[in-house]
């Protein structure tokens, strides 16, 4: 499983890179999910992270890598999160380390000081994930140092 943040920042491509590399088609599947917050009234994280889920699945079905993709509104994401991997019976999942610490839309100033103020409480996404997933689950956190040059970034031009 791999999780796609808002944005496609270079963390969550490193990660998608160290997923396609240990992927196995013989006894893997592969799942992009994203999980975007109910407060998101102007619809811009979930925009961003529908553009984000689509460029990952079309770099998928290049290699002919058969992809589930779920995109979810939850009012926690990450205890959605903890709740689809468990529910999915994951046993690894590719996270960016900065996955889901940017808001879409850096203009909107009152959102992104909500986010800032909830993550400096909380932690990031990869640190919550690795303190409630169960202990059959690897998480595994990439940072841009995993990004394999050879593959275009999803949202290069």
């Amino acid at each position: 499983m791999i999780v796609v943040d808002n944005g496609g920042n270079r963390s969550t491509h490193a990660a998608f890179n160290l997923c396609m590399k240990a992927y196995k088609p013989e006894r893997d599947e592969i799942f992009l999910i994203n999980v975007y917050t109910s407060w998101d009234y102007l619809n811009e994280e979930k925009n961003a992270g529908k553009l984000a889920l689509s460029q990952y699945e079309r770099l998928c079905q290049a290699e002919n890598i058969p992809v589930t993709v779920r995109q979810i509104e939850a009012d926690d994401p990450n205890e959605e999160l903890v709740d689809i991997i468990t529910d999915l019976e994951i046993d690894t999942v590719y996270i960016g380390d900065m996955s889901f610490t940017n808001v879409a839309n850096s203009d909107n100033i009152v959102f992104s000081f909500f986010s800032n103020v909830k993550r400096y409480f909380t932690g990031t996404t990869a640190e919550y994930l690795k303190e409630h997933v169960n202990s059959t689950t690897k998480i595994i956190v990439a940072t841009e140092h995993y990004i394999d040059k050879t593959v275009p970034f999803a949202f290069d031009n």
